[in-house]
């Protein structure tokens, strides 16, 4: 591990053409990604990142999380491989078990399982795999494969989980663990610890998954009294840490003053992602980034170390 990948995520409650904004907004700022929240009752994902892949270049796109609940592994390969082609091969697969399912009657029952299958069948369909597959909650006829050409045969699988058996499966197939709102340095040396075993076990590098988590939160304007309290810690200070055998990576999301003739509005708050590693240039940009983003909806920025 190198350095610090800094994403900032946004709910899809926008119009048309504010989503183009904010995440040229965000590429220009120096992000390394740009995500959207899938939860329910708000627009689907895919409708904010395909308007974001035509207004970029540079970030990482994906959903924070689709799920294999309320989308059929089939249609999850279908819309990442869409992503994928709209944004010139900068997606990757975000995966959770989902929630608030009990709301619309569905019943979350063998979540891991769900998300094993989902991960497989999901692979297969973008390497062009036609054979058949059987498994225990999804099966795929021989011969069924997405009718286009995907532009790449695997994309990045981030994976949203905090117990042990997700982190398990996440240290053998995925690139990426997203901690959700957790920013306590405990749970994340608790969660590499884990990551780096799976890994081991499954003759991969520890190094080969970042884990990553919710550094800071917007809230309304409305809603806010402080910057501090826009922030919401999650955990103690405002101060994450990540490590593993090998390395310690550091960074806080602190709220910056607001640069001169720059005055606060539905914008702000003016929010600080500060590494403290070797970075690689491209992670180098800015060593401290005053990012005005809009929070009047609602956004969450995200650390991974790379």
């Amino acid at each position: 591990m190198t350095g610090v990948a800094v994403s900032v995520a946004f709910q899809t409650d926008k119009a048309p053409g504010d989503y183009a904004r904010l995440a040229l907004q965000a590429e220009q700022l120096g992000f390394d990604g740009v995500s959207v929240f899938h939860d329910l009752g708000y627009q689907p994902s895919l409708f904010a990142l395909l308007e974001m892949a035509q207004a970029t270049a540079r970030v990482r796109l994906g959903a924070a999380c689709l799920n294999p609940f309320l989308l059929h592994p089939f249609e999850i390969a279908g819309q990442v491989a869409a992503l994928d082609l709209a944004s010139d091969g900068r997606a990757y697969l975000g995966l959770a078990r989902g929630a608030w399912l009990g709301d619309v009657g569905v019943r979350s029952e063998r979540p891991l399982q769900r998300l094993t299958e989902a991960i497989e069948v999901v692979q297969r369909l973008l390497r062009g795999d036609e054979s058949p597959y059987t498994g225990e909650v999804f099966s795929i006829t021989e011969g069924m494969r997405l009718k286009y050409e995907p532009r790449r045969d695997r994309v990045d699988l981030l994976l949203g989980t905090w117990g042990s058996r997700g982190l398990a499966l996440a240290g053998r197939r995925a690139e990426e663990v997203k901690l959700g709102g957790c920013a306590n340095p405990d749970m994340v040396r608790h969660a590499r610890r884990l990551l780096d075993t799976a890994c081991v076990a499954a003759g991969r590098e520890p190094s080969a998954i970042a884990a990553s988590r919710l550094s800071a939160r917007g809230v309304p304007a409305r809603a806010r009294t402080s910057p501090a309290s826009a922030l919401g810690r999650t955990g103690p200070g405002t101060s994450s840490a990540a490590d593993s055998s090998s390395s310690v990576t550091r960074r806080r999301a602190t709220v910056s003053p607001a640069p001169s003739g720059v005055r606060d509005s539905p914008m702000s708050p003016l929010v600080a992602m500060t590494s403290t590693t070797r970075a690689p240039a491209s992670a180098r940009r800015r060593s401290v980034m005053p990012v005005k983003i809009d929070s009047s909806s609602g956004w969450a920025c995200r650390a991974r170390t790379v």
